[in-house]
Formats: structure tokens, C-alpha cells, sequence
């Protein structure tokens, strides 16, 4: 009696006892989540292409290139702000005594802001602001152009002329091929402005 008494003890004890896998501390869904939902990141190379035409004549091309690194996709998770130009002296008045002469100073280049979206079809959505500014004589055949003739500068009697475009754009691009994001046209001199967006994946 004693013996089967003690046989059963053991089986209780024996049954008690959970395999040692049951043991092991199951991996928790949110940290499965987080290991699949972590996203590569993926370096761009952006390119922006300002063209100028007189007609059908290319008069002027101001090309910019940018690197940046995306990783969400639907997301607008990679941004970025190009400033190329210089701050001009522009003279407004002079002082009382006629001897000074005061001066604003007025940015003058090229201006843009962006952003991407990267796409389920692998493909993105690049939207932004160009801002495009010149400084330019009185005199009629100068404003508007691009650039003067080699040499010329403005003078002191000048009052200048701030040439200014800016624009909003969206552009949907398939990587490496090149869109066209704007097309303006200047309403003194008739010229179009043309912007040109590409967005290239590093490998």
C-alpha cells in the first residue's frame, strides 16, 4: 500500500511539472511587428534642371543636384531646402546731407524646398516650392535677360528691376526618368521657364 501511494506521488509530481519548452517566453507580437515593420532606407539622388527658352533657342541652363534618404513608404518622410545666389545691395535714398547713401540688400538665385513620397509601385511623388529671382538695369534691354553682356554692370543711377518667379509643383516620377514639373511663361519678355525633376535610387 505504502508503494502504490508513493508511485502516485511521483506521476502527480511528474505531471505537475511543464516541458521545458512551455518555459521558453514566446516572442511577443508587438516586438514581430517592429522587426517586420522597420523599413530599409533607401538613399535618393535628386536632380532639379531650370531651362530658360527664347522661342525654341535654350538661352540659359542652371542645373542642381541634391542627395537625400527615404525609408517610408506613403510617407512624406524625406525633405530638403537648396539656396543658391547672393544677398544684393540695392540703394534706396540718400542720407540728409547727401553724402551717404543707404542700401537694402535683396536675395537674388535660386530657391527650392521639396519633399518625397516613396510609392508601392516603387515610383515617387516629389512636390515643391522654386522661387527664381534676377536683379536687372532700367533699361529695357536688359530686363528679363538671364544675363548681361560680359562686362556690364549696373551702375550707381540705376534703378533696378527684381525679376521674380516662384511656383508651387507636384510631380509624380518612375526612378532615373526625368519630368517635367513646370512650364511658365514671363509676361515681359515672353521667355519660358522650365523645370525638370528626376529622382535617381543609389544602388
Amino acid at each position: 500500500m505504502k508503494t502504490s501511494r508513493v508511485v502516485w506521488i511521483a506521476l502527480l509530481a511528474l505531471i505537475s511539472v511543464p516541458p521545458l519548452s512551455s518555459q521558453e517566453k514566446p516572442t511577443s507580437p508587438s516586438s514581430e511587428a517592429q522587426s517586420d515593420s522597420a523599413p530599409p532606407q533607401t538613399l535618393l539622388k535628386l536632380k532639379f534642371l531650370v531651362t530658360e527658352y527664347d522661342g525654341t533657342k535654350k538661352v540659359a541652363s542652371l542645373p542642381y543636384e541634391v542627395s537625400g534618404m527615404t525609408s517610408h513608404v506613403g510617407k512624406r518622410d524625406s525633405f530638403g531646402v537648396l539656396r543658391v545666389g547672393a544677398r544684393i545691395p540695392v540703394a534706396t535714398q540718400k542720407a540728409s546731407d547727401q553724402s551717404i547713401t543707404e542700401f537694402v540688400y535683396v536675395d537674388v538665385g535660386t530657391s527650392i524646398d521639396y519633399w518625397v513620397w516613396p510609392q508601392p509601385d516603387h515610383s515617387y511623388l516629389v512636390s515643391g516650392t522654386i522661387e527664381l529671382s534676377s536683379l536687372f538695369g532700367n533699361d529695357s534691354s536688359a530686363v528679363g535677360q538671364t544675363t548681361r553682356p560680359e562686362g556690364q554692370r549696373l551702375s550707381s543711377n540705376e534703378n533696378p528691376v527684381l525679376h521674380q518667379t516662384k511656383a508651387d509643383f507636384t510631380i509624380g516620377l518612375r526612378d532615373g526618368q526625368p519630368g517635367e514639373a513646370l512650364s511658365v511663361a514671363d509676361p515681359i519678355t515672353g521667355r519660358v521657364l522650365k523645370l525638370e525633376v528626376t529622382v535617381d535610387t543609389v544602388k
